[in-house]
């Protein structure tokens, strides 16, 4: 099982979103953390948070924790047009079992599966 996290940036590129994907053979699982309009961004916080949520989808085999507050939908508004409406379309929670990936996933975990498979080469020879 591998992780990954990378940052949404907001347009003064602070770090207000934070994912974590975690990929094994069978499935990819994605945690979000999203930061308050009231605190300041800390990417540990962050980073302990969406790996919580994708453990808890990793485990559970199911999504949860639908992101649908006001409080995260003023976060959310405050990220470029294209990636609100990328988050908007595939981002429906923040613990998620098999999501629809965004391309920046797919990127990821095309790469994963890449390395995988130079591995299982390696084996091979």
């Amino acid at each position: 099982m591998k992780e990954y996290y990378y940052y949404i940036r907001n347009r003064r590129n602070a770090p207000i979103v934070t994912v974590c994907l975690i990929k094994d053979l069978d499935s990819v699982c994605r945690g979000v953390a999203i930061c308050s309009l009231k605190d300041n961004p800390v990417k540990e916080s962050g980073r302990k948070l969406a790996k919580k949520r994708a453990m808890k989808a990793y485990h559970s085999k199911r999504d949860s924790f639908p992101i649908h507050g006001k409080s995260e939908m003023k976060v959310l508004l405050r990220l470029d047009t294209g990636m609100y409406l990328a988050i908007m379309k595939c981002m429906k929670n923040k613990s998620s079992f098999n999501p629809v990936l965004i391309k920046l996933e797919q990127d990821i975990v095309a790469e994963v599966n890449e390395s995988i498979s130079l591995k299982d080469n390696e084996g091979e020879e």
